[in-house]
C-alpha cells in the first residue's frame, strides 16, 4: 500500500511523483531501468541498486539542479525519504526561539555518505543552513567532497574525514569549535554484524551499501545510544539531536528512554514514501529555548490520532458537593505545580484552563501521599494564574470541564487542542485518577 499521501506536506513528491517515462527521455542513462506497460506508465525495479542510483542522480539534477557522482558499491539515497527528513529538521529548527531570523543554522551530518545528500537538500531548502558533514569511509569521503565542490557549495558545506581511531561521533567536532551548532542529523547503519545483515535479506535486497555503511557494533540502537550519551555531556551545545531509524524495533526501544524524563524534550516523526516507512526521533536538553506549539506532527500521526483526539479523557471525582470536588482538584493541580484558572463556573459545572510546565506527576506518589496526610483542602488564591496559559513556555496546555452528575459524583473531562500534548495529558489523568480513587 502506498504511503505517499503521508509524506511531509512540503515534499515536492507528495502530490507529484516522478514521471519515470519522462525522466527516461530526458536522461538516457536512466532509460534501461524503466519498463513501460500497455497503458504507457513507467515502472522501475527498486530492488536493482543500479536503478536506484540512476534515479537518485536524475532527481537531484532535475528537481534541485545538482550534478552528483555516485559509486557502484556504496549506498544510493532515495530522494523523497531524505527530503522528508530534512523538511522535518527545518520544522524543528523553526520551533527554536531565535534572537535573529537570519542567523546561520549550523548542522552536523554524522556519516554523510558518498552523495552528501542531506547537506545538498538542506542548503536547497534553506540557504541559511550550514553543514559539517563527517565521513569515516575513504571512498564516501572522496565522492562527497567532489559532489560539494562541483556544485559550488564549499562555502556552506564542509566535508570532514574522520579518523577511525576517534571514538566519538559529536564531541570531537563540538568541543574543538567555538561556533554553536543547532542540530545533528544521522541515519545510522542498520545491522550489528554480517550475519544479521545477510539474514535480513528483505531489508537488504535493494541495498548496495558497503559493510561500513550497513554494519556497526551493536547495530543502529547502540549507535543511537552513543549519540544520546554524548548529548548528556554536550547538553546545550546543540539545540536538537535527531536520528532517523530504519528499524521500527530499534526506534520503539530507543523511544522508551525518554518516557518520564522531565529534563529532556523529545518528539517523534514518521517518514513515508511508497511502501516504505522510516522513523525519526529528536530530543533537546534545552526545552526552554523551543516553542513547543511549533513542534511538527507527522501526517501519519495526524491521520491515526484525529479520531482518538476528538473525545476528551474523563473520570469521576467522588465528592459530597460540587465546590468540594472542584477545590480538591484545584489543590491537587497546585500541588503538582500546574497553573489553573477557573474560566467559567456555576452551581453544577465549571470550565478550567490549565498549563503544565514540567511533568511533576511522574514519580509523584510520595507527594500525593504527603498532601493527603496533611489534609490540605483549602484553595489558596494565586493571581499569577492570569496570563499563565500563554507565558513561560508550558510543556502543554489543556482544559477541564467539570459537571455534577448523580450521587455527588463530578465528571471531569480533560482535553487539549495540540496533538503533541496528548500523551503527556494522558499521564497526568492517570495520576489524578489514582489520587481520587484513594480519597
Amino acid at each position: 500500500m502506498s504511503l505517499n499521501h503521508h509524506m511531509h506536506s512540503r515534499n515536492i513528491y507528495k502530490d507529484n511523483p516522478p514521471d519515470f517515462v519522462q525522466l527516461s527521455k530526458t536522461y538516457p542513462s536512466f532509460k534501461p531501468y524503466v519498463k513501460v506497460n500497455k497503458a504507457g506508465k513507467g515502472h522501475v525495479n527498486f530492488r536493482n541498486p543500479a536503478a536506484v542510483r540512476e534515479l537518485a542522480k536524475c532527481l537531484l539534477h532535475k528537481d534541485f539542479g545538482y550534478t552528483v557522482d555516485l559509486p557502484d558499491d556504496r549506498l544510493s539515497p532515495t530522494i523523497p525519504c531524505r527530503l522528508n527528513y530534512m523538511l522535518w529538521v527545518q520544522d524543528l529548527l523553526d520551533a527554536v526561539i531565535a534572537e535573529k531570523s537570519d542567523e546561520k543554522m549550523r548542522i552536523i551530518d554524522i556519516g554523510t555518505g558518498s552523495s552528501c545528500v542531506y547537506p545538498l537538500l538542506g542548503v536547497f531548502i534553506n540557504p541559511n543552513m550550514n553543514f559539517t558533514a563527517t565521513e569515516i569511509d575513504e571512498i564516501n569521503f572522496e565522492y562527497a567532497k567532489r559532489n560539494v565542490d562541483q556544485n559550488n557549495l564549499t562555502n556552506c558545506i564542509k566535508v570532514v574525514k574522520v579518523d577511525s581511531a576517534i571514538k566519538t561521533l559529536l564531541r570531537h567536532l563540538v568541543e574543538d569549535n567555538t561556533d554553536a551548532y543547532k542540530c545533528c542529523i544521522c541515519n545510522p547503519p542498520f545491522f550489528e554484524d554480517k550475519e544479521t545483515r545477510k539474514a535480513n535479506g528483505k531489508m537488504n535486497s535493494s541495498c548496495s551499501a558497503s559493510n561500513v555503511e550497513a554494519i556497526t557494533t551493536g547495530g543502529d540502537l547502540e549507535f543511537a545510544e552513543r549519540i544520546y550519551n554524548e548529548s548528556l555531556v554536550l547538553k546545550d551545545s546543540l539545540v536538537w539531536y535527531t536520528i532517523m531509524f530504519g528499524k521500527k524495533s530499534s526506534f520503539v526501544t530507543f523511544k522508551k528512554r525518554f518516557v518520564g524524563n522531565r529534563t529532556v524534550l523529545s518528539t517523534t516523526y514518521e517518514f513515508c514514501q511508497g511502501s516504505t516507512m522510516r522513523w525519526g526521533l529528536a530530543w533537546s536538553h534545552t526545552p526552554e529555548s523551543i516553542d513547543t506549539s511549533k513542534i511538527p506532527l507527522s501526517p501519519f500521526q495526524s491521520f491515526n490520532k484525529t479520531k482518538k483526539l476528538s473525545k476528551p479523557i474523563s473520570f469521576y471525582i467522588p465528592s459530597q458537593t460540587f465546590d468540594d470536588g472542584k477545590d480538591l482538584l484545584l489543590n491537587i493541580l497546585k500541588d503538582l505545580s500546574i497553573r489553573a484558572k477557573v474560566i467559567r463556573c456555576c452551581d453544577r459545572s465549571a470550565h478550567i484552563g490549565a498549563a503544565a510546565f514540567e511533568e511533576t506527576w511522574v514519580g509523584g506518589r510520595q507527594r500525593a501521599r504527603k498532601r493527603k496526610h496533611n489534609g490540605n483542602t483549602t484553595v489558596v488564591e494565586d493571581n499569577s494564574v492570569d496570563g499563565a496559559l500563554k507565558s513561560n513556555n508550558p510543556i502543554f496546555e489543556f482544559h477541564i470541564e467539570l459537571c455534577l452528575r448523580f450521587a455527588g459524583q463530578i465528571l471531569a473531562s480533560f482535553s487539549t487542542q495540540n496533538h503533541t500534548h496528548k500523551e503527556s495529558m494522558n499521564g497526568l489523568v492517570v495520576h489524578l485518577r489514582r489520587i481520587f480513587s484513594r480519597s
